[in-house]
């Protein structure tokens, strides 16, 4: 044990010393019983070199009740001088370069033991007393509007100038707080009053700025001082490639690390980044770019070493960018493969529409990657999110290397016109990239409203849902049929390995055919199962299975009315191991008596439930609750 370590055990042994004194003084029998727990912590103080507090229990019995604290430690410090300083407790203190060492080792400790006081006493502050660079750190994280359309949150937290105004009108002290930590005004909008304000009270701190259109972009032109202008640290502007151009070449950016970009420029001119007529030098301390909305030159696209992090969206067809050629409006496979073989650091990766629909699609000079044979390596990617229509984004996906599978994978992708999704490539890539355990979760979109999901499915394996981690390896959002997306499915992934199985319908899905067809398709992995989340319009189609058993039928039969609504042979429960269920009823499409008959059912085959949660909007009365809870094992949370 090393010096400092003998003297913290030293001091933290002695720290109750006068409350063990005090029951001393009290009785005979206290006293002996003091005096014998005094001599065992003296026993944990002895060392190699004497740091044992040579101090009589009794003399401090006599002398030491009614100290003040500083006279207390006085006496333990002299204590300590003479055990160091004493030439005949130890050879090795014999010289004075080995004392001013132990010395140093003394500080050092008293230093430690300091911060533990120190952190003591804060713990026992109330807020209103809390020192102001505790204060500072907690209003760092207030929370932001919930109407604030700063595109740059979640790329990289600051904190929010509307909050950090209101909390200087709270009390004096947070108001001193705020006001004395340049920090918290280092977010600035254009949109709002007092930019002078922020930027004289965060002086010395690194900037955040948005500015949302051209009126803006020359308030913060003529706002920002040269040294200003070299703090900026994340730049979010919604402006034309023009001025974009003169906003990065006419300032000092040196710190710059962020930068978040809209194309504004709806008035015709849209000149394409990059281009020989629009080149863009960013600063060397950028490490991510959003780009949105605007015509990319993508054959001269800028080699940038040094980014982590690259968003780009092209945006929907619209009208305001009619006068751009179609060649700088989307890419081609080969050149997004080329522009990301030339980002060695990425670690994440968000392309939207880049790639331009079957319809639009430029028949000159058109390059394929095969995903066999071509690799994009990405060493270090965690994040990918691809989305848009048609198989391009799948190659892509199937092209990407990584030396570990990324944690995010997001993927929204749906037919490009009559071309149906090569799933199989999809999911040979998935099955390459994600790890056992394994969590997926899948959308099924409606064809006729893109952004509803017709079918939502989640599946977690036993070691992923043991662990608590319910953030799935990969989300795919596709406008696939749910059979060719389950059965392919099963040629990757272990279904007979899931325990958790969420399912969820839209309120306003297709036939009831076709409702009825999703469930059965995991009918054959009902016997992994033991927790089953329903939404929706899938709790009436699951709770007629869970209550008595039916033949599996394949993909192509249908299920006649007549025969779900009959008992039929019970061939066996289906999900016989199923211990939580939970139904998100807001519709109320099951009554508390359906579902107490479908447990009923299940209790008297042997499979009895023993969790039932159910979220309705709506109360049970006590005798409908006391019916359920005879076929629930455990708890009954409705809600």
């Amino acid at each position: 044990m090393h010096c400092h370590d003998r003297l913290h055990s030293a001091l933290t042994t002695f720290v109750p010393l006068q409350h063990q004194l005090q029951l001393a003084s009290s009785s005979p029998r206290n006293r002996f019983e003091s005096c014998q727990e005094l001599n065992n912590r003296q026993k944990l103080l002895s060392s190699e070199y004497s740091l044992v507090l040579i101090i009589d229990t009794c003399r401090l019995t006599e002398h030491s009740l009614g100290m003040l604290p500083s006279e207390f430690w006085d006496a333990i410090t002299e204590q300590r001088f003479k055990s160091i300083e004493d030439p005949a407790s130890s050879a090795d203190h014999t010289s004075n370069k080995s004392t001013a060492k132990l010395f140093d080792a003394e500080i050092a400790a008293i230093d430690r033991m300091r911060c533990l006081f120190v952190r003591r006493r804060h713990a026992h502050l109330p807020i209103a007393r809390l020192p102001p660079e505790i204060l500072a750190r907690i209003f760092w994280y207030a929370p932001r509007d919930i109407s604030s359309t700063d595109s740059r949150v979640a790329k990289m937290y600051m904190p929010d100038p509307e909050s950090i105004i209101s909390i200087t009108r709270v009390c004096s002290q947070w108001r001193s707080a705020a006001l004395a930590h340049g920090k918290l005004w280092s977010d600035i909008h254009l949109s709002r009053r007092g930019v002078s304000m922020f930027l004289a009270r965060s002086v010395g701190h690194a900037l955040g700025l948005e500015a949302l259109h051209t009126e803006q972009i020359k308030r913060l032109q003529a706002s920002l001082r040269p040294c200003d202008w070299s703090r900026i640290q994340m730049l979010g502007v919604h402006c034309s490639p023009a001025e974009l151009v003169q906003l990065l070449q006419s300032h000092d950016l040196r710190t710059l690390e962020l930068l978040c970009t809209k194309n504004s420029g709806y008035n015709g001119i849209n000149t394409p980044l990059f281009s020989h007529t629009c080149p863009i030098a960013f600063p060397a301390t950028l490490s991510t770019l959003d780009i949105s909305c605007f015509p990319i030159s993508w054959e001269t696209f800028p080699r940038l070493t040094h980014l982590t992090g690259l968003e780009i969206h092209a945006g929907p067809p619209s009208p305001a960018f009619s006068s751009i050629h179609p060649d700088d409006r989307y890419c081609t496979l080969k050149e997004m493969a080329d522009i990301l073989c030339r980002l060695p650091c990425l670690q994440s990766l968000s392309l939207s529409n880049v790639f331009s629909r079957k319809k639009e699609r430029r028949t000159s000079h058109v390059s394929s990657v095969d995903p066999h044979t071509t690799t994009i390596s990405l060493p270090h990617l965690t994040t990918l999110m691809l989305t848009g229509s048609g198989n391009m984004y799948i190659k892509l996906f199937a092209a990407i290397s990584s030396m570990r599978p990324p944690t995010v994978i997001v993927l929204e992708v749906e037919p490009d016109y009559d071309d149906l999704l090569d799933l199989q490539t999809l999911l040979d890539k998935c099955y390459e990239m994600v790890d056992s355990p394994y969590s997926l979760k899948f959308n099924l979109l409606r064809d006729n409203h893109p952004q509803i999901a017709s079918l939502s499915l989640t599946l977690h394996d036993k070691h992923r849902f043991d662990s608590g981690d319910r953030q799935p390896n990969i989300y795919m959002a596709l406008k696939q049929p749910p059979y060719d997306l389950i059965n392919n499915m099963r040629q990757y992934f272990p279904l007979e390995e899931v325990v958790h199985l969420e399912l969820s319908r839209d309120p306003a899905a297709d036939s009831r055919h076709h409702k009825t067809l999703v469930f059965y398709l995991f009918l054959d992995i009902d016997q992994s199962v033991t927790h089953l989340k329903l939404s929706h319009n899938a709790i009436r189609e699951a709770l007629s299975t869970l209550g008595r058993g039916y033949n599996p039928i394949g993909p192509d039969e249908s299920v006649p009315e007549s025969e779900l609504e009959s008992e039929g042979p019970k061939c066996r429960t289906y999900f016989p191991n199923l211990q939580y269920l939970e139904l998100n009823d807001k519709t109320k499409s099951v009554t508390p008596e359906e579902i107490t008959e479908v447990l009923r059912k299940r209790y008297e085959s042997g499979a009895r439930l023993q969790e039932l949660c159910v979220d309705s909007g709506s109360e049970i009365t006590e005798e409908q609750r006391s019916c359920l809870q005879q076929y629930v094992g455990g708890s009954i949370d409705w809600r």
